[in-house]
């Protein structure tokens, strides 16, 4: 009652000040501690949850997802175990080191595109000895395993930190599943070009990068300096070239240029092989519509990985690639307010 009658409050504690909040404002803490106290009443609590989720996100013919991983900074928490140094990008003290202290925490969020809403469906905490990327993996493949979710079609967008080999090389198999990642601008990828050889078969053709435009880049290694020829993925004719508009919440029209490679690879990275792995790559170039200027300086590519890739048109990958930014008003609200810092899965945390 306090969460939906208290729009205001900037912090847990201060739901309190809700007029129908009868009790004192330590039951908040004593509510979260008791949530579970054991990995058996934490499996039930979590199920409770989806339940009431999938009350107002019910399982269609597709369900979406979004994943990424949130660091809660935890500098004041000594009898957190394991504790671990994150990158913490809004350090802007001169001189200190952009780091922080606490633990990522991976989600796997359900959305609705319609209203904006992105909730976590699947949240767990990284431990140190573990990958987050390889986490997420096993995560998704879950879902798409559950009960709920075998029969969909399940959309999974994700930011370029998934868009490496041991993530991808991951879930490309699970049947059920397209997930939508945003490559690193630069990366290399390969025509996929399978040819017998008398040996080995040759498994991957031309070169491209993912740039706009071909040509010479400088690189320094230690003292000497090398030049390369770098060639554009825009060098490759499309498969299928469509165009849409939109307009931003302050009423600019954009015009969104979409194109798209099919058949295409990656290479084997830190043991992960890629040789049996294919997919498209989708190219997003955003333009002001009335004047025809980029209104990003670089173009967005996204791989668009799993079998079932086809489905999806050129402007649903789009679609599904722009809400994925609305799990970020979530991920705010869990680093100023962590919420899941007693949880088992979670370590135990000081308040603050």
């Amino acid at each position: 009652m306090a969460l939906a009658s208290c729009r205001d409050a900037k912090s847990v504690v201060a739901l309190s000040k809700s007029p129908v909040f009868h009790h004192q404002y330590s039951s908040i803490t004593k509510a979260i501690a008791n949530l579970a106290n054991d990995e058996g009443e934490l499996k039930r609590v979590r199920k409770l949850f989806k339940e009431q989720w999938l009350k107002y996100f019910p399982v269609k013919e597709r369900s979406y997802f979004q994943t990424d991983v949130v660091n809660i900074f935890r500098e004041h928490s000594p009898c957190l175990k394991e504790r671990q140094y994150r990158h913490k990008a809004n350090n802007v003290i001169a001189g200190n080191q952009p780091i922080g202290i606490g633990y990522p925490l991976s989600l796997v969020n359900i959305a609705n595109f319609p209203s904006g809403w992105s909730l976590p469906f699947e949240l767990k905490r990284v431990r140190s000895n573990e990958d987050e990327t390889e986490v997420a993996a096993e995560q998704i493949k879950a879902i798409c395993e559950s009960e709920e979710f075998r029969e969909s079609l399940n959309i999974n967008a994700a930011d370029s930190s998934y868009g490496v080999a041991k993530y991808i090389g991951k879930v490309t198999g699970i049947r059920n599943l397209v997930n939508v990642i945003r490559l690193r601008h630069g990366n290399k990828v390969f025509e996929s070009d399978y040819q017998e050889t008398g040996g080995a078969p040759q498994l991957y053709g031309a070169q491209y990068h993912l740039i706009e435009e071909s040509g010479w880049r400088q690189y320094q290694k230690k003292e000497k300096i090398y030049r390369k020829y770098l060639t554009s993925i825009y060098e490759k004719e499309a498969d299928e070239v469509a165009e849409i508009e939109k307009r931003t919440k302050k009423g600019k029209r954009l015009k969104i240029e979409l194109r798209r490679w099919r058949a295409m690879k990656m290479r084997t990275k830190q043991g992960n092989s890629m040789k049996a792995v294919e997919f498209e790559i989708v190219g997003i170039r955003v333009l002001n519509k009335e004047t025809g200027e980029r209104v990003f300086k670089q173009d967005v590519f996204a791989a668009v990985v799993g079998e079932e890739r086809e489905q999806l048109s050129l402007e649903e990958v789009a679609e599904a690639f722009y809400h994925r930014f609305d799990l970020e008003v979530g991920n705010r609200f869990m680093r100023a307010e962590s919420v899941f810092g007693k949880l088992p899965n979670a370590g135990c945390a000081t308040p603050g």
